[in-house]
């Protein structure tokens, strides 16, 4: 049991959130808020310089490309709608295999009319139009991929190397930055762990408004602030934790339970490979609900004062957990809905 000066002076600052949690959620919004600050800088830094385009460019090597001439598709990836392989010729003869989203194709249309006319009989004229500038990125073709567009070519993946490289260019990539993708992972994380925190500051309130309410309608509201302060009163201050005559006060849950709401009292213990790692006191309610009323320095100690307490204001209320207990407490709690409809 602790001294009465560690705890709030009001039962509204006992019920509040806590300020560590409090500081604990402006971290987190501020880290979120630093992440994508992040993403909008590297967004807005400027790209390198990019290279010309050759079969003997690095994978990885941000380059550009002049386009004189454009197939028909060669080689679509299957199932995969967003891989697109063409045959592409630039102004100097040099022929190259290019990735191309559907979009960009469509604009170059004039190109493939020309490589139709050139190289296919029959084909209506077409001028061969200036070539036109591309940027992207040079990537390794995978194994699969290589001996699938030398099949479409009948040649061997050597002879296919050979001539094409072992890159392609992908078209409107651009370099993979390992700032943005630290940014977005953490804005991510941050993101996550920020709105983890602000659903259980969230569900707290709702808790501690659910309890007022309750309260109010059972005309014990001032009651309950009534007893908050009184002298005699067992606090603990680890698990948040206050007792009175008639009520119990968890800043766990953020909620007052008058101990004739309670039908059930109970320590859970977790366990991590058969070794307890935390313990918890539950609180089965009137309303068939389980709440935690103290999740931190559960003791055999506090569960014997609880109990104690609770049960010489109310008589019925069950004591620690079995299956027996479990069902009592299903039927309890059943028959006082119905009995308070």
């Amino acid at each position: 049991m602790d001294a009465t000066s560690a705890f709030q002076d009001s039962l509204q600052d006992f019920l509040a959130p806590s300020k560590k949690g409090r500081v604990v959620i402006l971290v987190f919004l501020v880290l979120f808020a630093l992440m994508l600050a992040g993403i909008v800088y590297d967004n807005q830094k400027p790209l390198p310089e990019p290279v010309r385009y050759s079969s003997e460019i690095d994978s990885g090597t941000y380059v550009y490309l002049d386009i004189q001439l454009l197939s028909e598709w060669i080689y679509k990836v299957t199932g995969d709608s967003s891989h697109t392989y063409y045959e592409v010729m630039d102004p100097d003869q040099n022929w190259f295999v290019i990735d191309l989203p559907n979009g960009t194709y469509s604009e170059l249309e004039p190109f493939v009319d020309a490589y139709n006319y050139l190289f296919y009989e029959d084909m209506p004229y077409a001028e061969i139009p200036d070539s036109v500038r591309v940027y992207g990125m040079a990537r390794s073709l995978d194994s699969q991929t290589t001996y699938d567009l030398a099949s479409a070519y009948d040649v061997t993946t050597t002879e296919y190397t050979d001539y094409f490289g072992s890159c392609y260019f992908d078209e409107g990539s651009v370099p993979d930055s390992t700032a943005k993708i630290i940014f977005v992972s953490g804005s991510c994380f941050f993101g996550l762990m920020l709105m983890a925190m602000l659903i259980q500051h969230a569900a707290a309130g709702s808790s501690y408004k659910k309890s007022d309410d309750r309260l109010y309608a059972l005309g014990l509201k001032d009651n309950a602030e009534f007893e908050f302060t009184g002298v005699g009163n067992q606090r603990f201050e680890k698990p948040k934790l206050v007792l009175s005559e008639h009520f119990l006060y968890s800043g766990a849950a953020r909620a007052v339970y008058s101990y004739t709401d309670i039908l059930w009292l109970y320590q859970r213990v977790q366990r991590h490979y058969g070794v307890p790692v935390s313990r918890q006191l539950i609180a089965g309610l009137y309303n068939g609900k389980s709440v935690a009323v103290a999740s931190r320095g559960v003791t055999d100690e506090l569960l014997y004062t609880v109990s104690a307490t609770a049960k010489a204001q109310n008589p019925e209320m069950l004591i620690g957990y079995s299956p027996d207990f479990a069902r009592r407490y299903r039927a309890l709690a059943k028959a006082y809905k119905q009995n308070n409809r």
